[in-house]
Formats: structure tokens, C-alpha cells, sequence
């Protein structure tokens, strides 16, 4: 069956109430192609066991009512592109994952496979802190070539998403409703930004409205468009540890920013940590982590003498690298020197241990050494 016919007949399946990716495997393995499968006589629906009698009822239905055909012109004169599991254009990531998503719509592009993903998942109640780490991991990364895969989410996913456009790079944003419909609406200067500088992508129909469980759903296609998976805060339970459950499932290495101790959004992360995940301290860890699964790409990482790539510091943390440059000190020492509140203090300090530019000791600060 050609190209453009099985997308046709995907786009008609898809549209289909109860008829989900594992039922079109299995019709596809008994009755033959998405064709073949349409042109079957009613006394032979009927007679299937493969089906139950809603699903049979709801296929007979749409086809009296719909021509595949015309709904398929309609959807790509609306922009949204479809591709199905098998077809050359099918994310091969995908095809490797539990229970893979018979057919993506997808308006812009799917990501390329042969450049490296980071999902950038975590809180949708984030901290200024995982703000900081989701706007500096998705910003270097980006501007070394690799993809940035979430789901379009406030708060963490978000941020990473906006910070990766921003950088220059390649964004996806995979959602829990139809890619006609933005969700969250706040976002939707990052969805449309999305749809030029990477793509939008789901499984489900167009105009499928945001649910609950489709969520979990849309989390395996997040993690299996990945390389690797970085989380940035998370509570002990959440969306997120459905996610890292599912991304482990699928065998992909996971990262998480250790967060601080007694914070609820640093929950999950720690105990990630605990439980074996890698621990990110600066994008250099996951860029030596795609080295091993990448082995030809040149991410052209260049150490600066503060230990950061592409040196852009704040004025506050500049000041308080100046000032650690003369000994090592306590952040209350710090502030004593330089004027600045103890707050402000920490939170920058915290920042530059994040980037590797400084490291503590028992409460003591100094520039790191390379």
C-alpha cells in the first residue's frame, strides 16, 4: 500500500472511538493491512472476535459517515502531518518502546534520528531554583545540537522548552490532546514557537481535548523520544515518577539535579538519586553520557577558567566569584564583603556549584580548579 493510502486509512482508524494502537496491532497481525481491513464486509466485522461490539458498532458507524480520504486533505490543509508505525518517516525510537503509538500527528517536524534528544521533565510548581537549572541544562544543551523532548507543561517542561528556542535549538513538545489544541493556553506563544523551531507531536486525533489519562499515555512517547531523561524537581509522587517508571520500562538512562534537603520538590530527585540515577551537576554530565551513545558527533565543548562553557554570569555571581578569588569563604563571609544579602548569597552560590564553577566544603566556598 502506498504512502499517502495507509496514512489515509491511519488518520480513519485513528478517528475511530475505543480503536488505540494495541487493537490496530492486532487487527493489523489477523486481517492484513489498514486497506484491507476497511473494505472487510460488515457480516465479516460482525462475525471478528477481535473486536468487541462497541468497537464494531463505532467502525461500521464512521464509515457510513466519513470518507477517509477527505478527512485526510483536511488535516494536512490544517498543517498537521501524519506518519504510522513502520513507515520510513516513523520515529525509529519509537518502534523500539512497549506498546508503541500506531500513528503520530505531528505539526512542524519530528525529531531527527541521528541527533541526540534529552527529555527535560519535572514540578509544574517549580522553584526559582529549578527554574535557574531547567533554563541552564535545556540552554546548553540546545546550543550544542541536542533536541529537547517535553511536554509542553507549565512550570519545568516549559521553561526547558522556552529556554532550548531561545538557545537556537530544536524543541518537541509532546501533548496529551489533539496538536491542534494548545494546552496549557499560557502557553501559546511556546507552541506556536514549537511548531517552527521543532514540532508538536501526539497520538491522539485532532481535536482530542485534554483528559487526565491521557497523560500517562503521552509520557511513554516523551521518554521514548529520548536518549536520556533529565529531571529537574519533583515531588515523591507525580507525574514525573510516572514518566522515570515508564523511561526506565523502556531502558533509558535517567538523570536527576539533586535538590535540597527537606524541600518536597526535591523529593523525587534525591530519591532518584538514591535509587541509582545519574546525578547532574552541569550539562557536561549528560554531554559525556551521549558521547558513549554518540560516538561521531563533536558536541565541541570548551572549558573556560571558571569551569562554565560560554561564560555569561550574572552580576551578582561575578561579584562573588571576584570575591572567592582571594580565598576561600563561608556565604556569610561573603555577604559581610560585599554588601549583599545572605539570600541573595546562597541562592547565587548555589547557582555556580550547579554550573561547576565553584565547589563547598563543610560550608566553606571556593573556586573550583581545573
Amino acid at each position: 500500500m502506498d504512502k499517502e493510502r495507509r496514512e489515509a486509512m491511519a488518520v480513519f482508524f485513528a478517528g475511530i472511538e475505543g480503536f488505540g494502537s494495541a487493537t490496530m496491532r492486532k487487527l493489523r497481525m489477523e486481517l492484513g493491512d489498514e486497506y484491507e481491513i476497511y473494505k472487510l464486509r460488515e457480516t465479516a466485522i460482525q462475525k471478528t472476535a477481535l473486536l468487541t461490539e462497541k468497537q464494531k458498532y463505532y467502525f461500521l458507524e464512521n464509515r457510513k459517515k466519513i470518507d477517509p480520504w477527505t478527512e485526510y486533505r483536511r488535516l494536512r490543509e490544517k498543517g498537521i502531518c501524519v506518519t504510522v508505525y513502520g513507515e520510513e518517516d516513523y520515529p525509529k525510537r519509537l518502534e523500539e518502546i512497549p506498546n508503541p503509538p500506531y500513528v503520530l500527528f505531528y505539526e512542524g517536524h519530528l525529531p531527527k534520528e541521528e541527533l541526540p534528544a534529552v527529555a527535560i521533565i519535572g514540578a509544574r510548581s517549580c522553584t526559582d531554583y529549578g527554574r535557574y537549572a531547567a533554563e541552564f541544562f535545556a540552554g546548553e544543551l540546545a546550543q550544542k545540537g541536542i533536541g529537547v523532548i517535553s511536554g509542553m507543561a507549565s512550570g519545568i517542561d516549559g521553561i526547558a522548552q522556552r529556554a532550548a528556542v531561545r538557545a537556537g535549538g530544536k524543541s518537541f513538545g509532546v501533548l496529551g490532546c489533539g496538536t491542534d489544541i494548545c494546552y496549557p493556553a499560557s502557553n501559546r506563544k511556546l507552541y506556536e514557537d514549537l511548531k517552527e523551531k521543532g514540532g508538536i507531536v501526539s497520538e491522539f486525533f485532532p481535536g482530542t481535548k485534554p483528559e487526565s489519562f491521557h497523560f500517562p499515555m503521552r509520557n511513554r512517547i516523551i521518554s521514548g523520544l529520548a536518549d536520556l531523561i533529565l529531571v529537574i524537581e519533583a515531588k515523591e509522587k507525580s507525574g514525573t515518577a510516572i514518566t522515570v517508571t515508564t523511561a526506565l520500562e523502556q531502558g533509558k538512562d535517567v538523570y536527576a539535579v539533586p535538590g535540597r534537603i527537606g524541600d518536597p520538590l526535591s523529593e523525587g530527585c534525591n530519591r532518584l538519586i538514591r535509587e541509582g540515577a545519574g546525578v547532574a551537576l552541569h550539562p557536561e554530565s549528560i554531554l559525556e553520557e551521549l558521547r558513549i551513545k554518540f560516538k561521531d558527533i563533536d558536541f565541541g565543548v570548551e572549558q573556560t577558567k571558571y569551569g562554565r562553557n560560554s561564560p555569561s554570569y550574572t552580576r551578582i555571581q561575578e561579584v562573588v566569584i571576584k570575591n572567592l578569588q582571594e580565598e576561600k569563604k563561608t556565604a556569610e563571609k561573603i555577604a559581610e564583603q560585599t554588601g549583599l544579602e545572605i539570600s541573595e548569597i546562597i541562592r547565587t552560590l548555589s547557582e555556580l556549584e550547579l554550573e561547576d564553577a565553584v565547589v563547598s566544603v563543610g560550608g566553606i566556598y571556593a573556586i573550583r580548579k581545573q
